[in-house]
């Protein structure tokens, strides 16, 4: 499995990004540090992971993120195996105030989730 934490950490600190799309790419073990990276960024509105092999913390980790990020309008996760992560993202919806999409297709959500 590979890492995006270096494309993560680029997140962090660009202030003219406004959409990345990371999709199809095995990065299962970044989400925590793409939702660390979210905290520090205010230019990114999209962002786009489906078919990233993520598991239940990298889920965790992004809602993290989410729940105090300020600008992003669109997440898309499907077709990621994070069973378990549905109250973390519930959590985040409540404090986020930009997201407009929240895209959880094929995710293996339960009726606990």
């Amino acid at each position: 499995t590979m890492s995006a934490k270096p494309v993560a950490s680029m997140i962090a600190v660009t202030t003219s990004l406004t959409s990345l799309n990371v999709s199809d790419n095995a990065i299962k073990g970044s989400g925590e540090a793409f939702g660390e990276a979210l905290k520090a960024n205010s230019s990114l509105k999209e962002l786009y992971m489906h078919s990233c092999t993520l598991n239940t913390n990298d889920a965790n980790g992004l809602a993290d993120g989410l729940a105090v990020h300020a600008s992003l309008t669109s997440l898309d996760v499907s077709k990621n195996t994070i069973t378990g992560s549905g109250e973390a993202f519930g959590e985040a919806l409540k404090t986020t105030s930009s997201l407009k999409e929240l895209t959880m297709n094929f995710c293996k959500l339960n009726a606990e989730d």
